[in-house]
């Protein structure tokens, strides 16, 4: 964990100045509240930061984040001082492997670190439960790993915890009549554009 911030304090430092002040992780039993909590911060982040925008609805989250914690495969984490929550992930596990969903800070107490505690207590409940792979989920595109980038402090917190980022490659297509494939690939981005601003949702 060797990232620094802009003020030089590496992971590391952060974690521990985390501990030092009190903070602690839990993971929360009232599923409503945990929704409610995260998703409000979500909303914070979406009017505040600009170009970062959250692609799903509220009842299509509520949803899937209680499909997926029914099912073992969902959990809420949050970070907090004194009972005052600071931040908080909802993470899926499936066998050895974990992935980073959904995460969000408020507003108080910002200056305690509480997100660096919250991510390395995660992999640490991982690593308990035997799983081996930990996924932090996007990374923006090599041309925009740079500050103008809405995501590009995402991305400098997420080096800091260490590991490789590894591209994947994406869906392939096998066009079996051409001419039509080549027609709905020129139409695709402006369907997927209209069916976002009719739905407020992605279409997949």
């Amino acid at each position: 964990m060797s990232g620094k911030s802009k003020k030089g304090k590496t992971t590391r430092y952060n974690i521990n100045l985390a501990n030092r002040k009190g903070v602690e992780v839990h993971e929360p039993e009232d599923f409503e509240w945990a929704f409610d909590t995260l998703f409000h911060w979500i909303e914070d982040l979406e009017e505040t930061k600009e170009g970062f925008a959250n692609r799903r609805p509220r009842d299509y989250l509520h949803d899937m984040m209680g499909d997926m914690r029914d099912a073992g495969r969902g959990h809420f984490f949050f970070a907090a001082h004194e009972g005052t929550p600071l931040s908080g992930a909802f993470v899926f596990t499936s066998g050895s492997k974990l992935w980073f969903m959904h995460g969000a800070s408020g507003k108080e107490k910002r200056k305690l670190q509480g997100t660096y505690l919250l991510q390395w207590e995660i992999m640490r409940w991982a690593k308990r439960r035997g799983i081996t792979y930990c996924d932090f989920v996007g990374a923006p595109k090599p041309g925009d790993r740079n500050e103008d980038d809405p995501y590009y402090g995402v991305y400098r917190f997420k080096l800091g915890f260490g590991g490789d980022i590894v591209e994947f490659l994406g869906c392939m297509d096998l066009a079996v009549r051409p001419r039509l494939a080549s027609a709905w690939y020129n139409l695709e981005p402006l369907y997927y554009r209209a069916y976002y601003k009719l739905k407020n949702n992605v279409f997949y």
